[in-house]
C-alpha cells in the first residue's frame, strides 16, 4: 500500500472505523489476557492496560457527544442520534462496572466478566454507529477542510480529556498498523510522533508494551 494519505482515508466512515479498530483490538486483548490470569490479582501492567483502554473509550464517546453528534445532527438529521446516545449510556455503565472491578484489584475473574459484557455492548453500539455513518449523505455533508478540522478537534479533545496522555496517545498509535497510524497521527508534529511518544514518554507506556499490537520497532524492553 502507498504511504500517501487519500481522501478515502479521512472520510468520516474511515475515521470512525479507525478509532473503533483501536477499541475493538483493545477489548479483544484485554478479554484474552484477563482470562489467562492465574490467581486473584491482575498483573500491574495488565491493570494499567485495561485502565488506559477505559480512558480511550470514555474520551471517544465524550468527543462524539460534545463535538461531533451535534454537528452531524445539523448536516444529516436522518440518523437516529437518540439511539446512539442511549447506546453510549449502556456502554458507559459497562465501563463503570469494569472500573469498579479494577478498584477491587483482587478480583481478576470479576474484571474479566465485566470486560466480556463491555465488549458485547460496545460491539452492538459500534457496528450500529458504523452503519449509520456510512450513509451516502455523509460523503457530501463535509468538505475536506471540515473533515480535517473535525479530526484535529477530536485529537486535541482526547489528549485534553485524558489524565495520562503519555499513556493514551501511545495506546492509540500502537494499536494501528503503519499506514493507519500515519493517517491517525497526521496532525501530530513529526517531533511528537518520532521522538516524544516513542522515546521521551517511553517510561510511561513501557509496562503495557507487551499488549500493544504494533509497538515501535527497535525499542525493546
Amino acid at each position: 500500500m502507498s504511504g500517501r494519505i487519500t481522501v478515502q482515508d479521512i472520510c468520516l466512515s474511515a475515521e470512525l472505523a479507525r478509532i473503533h479498530a483501536v477499541i475493538d483490538r483493545g477489548l479483544d486483548i484485554a478479554v484474552e489476557h484477563t482470562a489467562q490470569v492465574e490467581g486473584a490479582a491482575l498483573p500491574e501492567a495488565l491493570h494499567l492496560y485495561v485502565d488506559t483502554l477505559l480512558t480511550v473509550v470514555e474520551a471517544h464517546h465524550h468527543a462524539e457527544e460534545t463535538l461531533q453528534y451535534p454537528l452531524f445532527r445539523q448536516r444529516v438529521p436522518e440518523v437516529p442520534y437518540a439511539l446512539l446516545y442511549s447506546q453510549h449510556e449502556v456502554v458507559n455503565a459497562r465501563l463503570d462496572a469494569v472500573d469498579a472491578a479494577l478498584a477491587r484489584s483482587d478480583e481478576a475473574g470479576a474484571i474479566h466478566a465485566a470486560l466480556v459484557e463491555l465488549r458485547t455492548r460496545w460491539d452492538q453500539h459500534a457496528r450500529e454507529e458504523e452503519r449509520h455513518l456510512a450513509r451516502p449523505e455523509f460523503e457530501v455533508a463535509f468538505t475536506v477542510d471540515e473533515l480535517e478540522r473535525l479530526h484535529h478537534q477530536a485529537t486535541l479533545h482526547t489528549r485534553g480529556f485524558s489524565r495520562s496522555p503519555q499513556l493514551v496517545l501511545p495506546f492509540l498509535l500502537y494499536h494501528l498498523d503503519r499506514h493507519e497510524r500515519r493517517v491517525f497521527g497526521r496532525d501530530l508534529s513529526r517531533w511528537l510522533r518520532r521522538v516524544v511518544v516513542p522515546w521521551t514518554w517511553r517510561r510511561h507506556w513501557r509496562p503495557i508494551r507487551p499488549y500493544l499490537p504494533h509497538p515501535p520497532k527497535g525499542l525493546r524492553g
